[in-house]
C-alpha cells in the first residue's frame, strides 16, 4: 500500500500539500472541543499538605483522560467520516476506500496509518516543519 512513508518524494510534496487544508479544518475540530472542555482544578497553596497534593494530582489525572477521551470520541466516532479522509490521503486513498479495507485481504489501513505516524521520514519532516513554523512567526 503506498503510503506517505514510501512514496516518492513528489508523490510526497503533492500528497502532503493535498492533506494540510484537511489537518487545518481537523485541529480547528479539535481546538473547538478542547475549548469546551473542563479547565484543570486550581492547584493547591504552597503550604498544602501531601493528602491535598495527592487529591489535586489526581484530579489533574481524571481531568486529562476526560479530555483525551472527549477528543478521541469526536475523532472516531462523531467525526469518524473527516477521519477516515484523514486517514486515507495518507495512504494516497479517499476516506470510503480506507474505512472499506479489509485486513484480511492484507491491507490494513490503520496498521499503514500507524507506520506513517511512526516512519522516521514523517517524523523528522513534521519536526522541521514545526520547527519552520516558529521560525516564520519570528519573521
Amino acid at each position: 500500500m503506498k503510503t506517505l512513508a514510501n512514496c516518492t518524494p513528489k508523490e510526497f510534496a503533492v500528497q502532503t500539500a493535498k492533506i494540510a487544508a484537511s489537518v487545518r479544518e481537523y485541529a480547528d475540530g479539535i481546538r473547538m472541543i478542547r475549548q469546551k472542555l473542563p479547565k484543570p482544578p486550581e492547584a493547591p497553596g504552597k503550604d498544602a499538605s501531601a493528602d491535598e497534593l495527592t487529591a489535586y494530582a489526581e484530579k489533574i489525572r481524571k481531568a486529562g483522560i476526560d479530555n483525551f477521551m472527549e477528543i478521541l470520541s469526536w475523532c472516531m466516532e462523531t467525526n469518524a467520516d473527516a477521519t477516515m479522509e484523514l486517514c486515507g490521503a495518507v495512504c494516497f486513498m479517499d476516506g470510503e476506500a480506507f474505512a472499506n479495507l479489509d485486513p484480511a485481504d492484507g491491507e490494513d489501513g490503520i496498521a499503514a496509518v500507524l507506520d506513517v505516524l511512526c516512519s522516521e521520514r514523517a517524523l523528522r519532516f513534521f519536526a522541521t516543519l514545526l520547527r519552520m513554523n516558529g521560525f516564520i512567526k519570528r519573521l
